[in-house]
């Protein structure tokens, strides 16, 4: 995302955001058989094995996903709050204590996204729901 407020995924430029200092976590959802290469995150392989970056990894849903979290040596506390989220993401009290739009504007934080882009992302996806359903915007 940008900072004038467009919504930019940063799909197939991670790396290369993180090796330059400008994106501090990346996290990738790997559904049952997906490749690294099909998902994109193949390229982070030697940057792990030499400590440049750091991995995380969380399987849900009796491994039939797989999140792998990549954060730059000194930013691992935003990967282990990633990991926490996720764990605790089907808990009642933890669904209960944060919104849709408090755990938007978290993982937005976590992966270093502008508040500004982060409300503009919410924004934008509660008008399409709106939409979705019928509801006047």
């Amino acid at each position: 995302m940008e900072a004038n407020g467009k919504i930019g995924p940063h799909q197939g430029i991670e790396l290369k955001l993180m090796l330059e200092g400008k994106k501090p976590l990346a996290k990738f959802a790997a559904d049952n058989g997906i490749t690294a290469e099909q998902l994109g995150d193949a390229d982070f392989a030697p940057y792990v094995k030499s400590g440049r970056i750091k991995q995380f990894t969380v399987q849900k849903f009796d491994g039939f996903v797989e999140w792998r979290i990549y954060c730059l040596p000194g930013e691992e506390w935003r990967a282990k709050l990633c990991v926490l989220m996720l764990e605790k993401g089907d808990d009642p009290y933890f669904r209960n204590l944060f919104d849709e739009n408090d755990l938007h504007r978290i993982d937005g934080a976590l992966l270093g996204y502008e508040k500004s882009d982060v409300e503009f992302f919410i924004e934008t996806i509660t008008k399409r729901r709106m939409q979705l359903t019928g509801q006047s915007i």
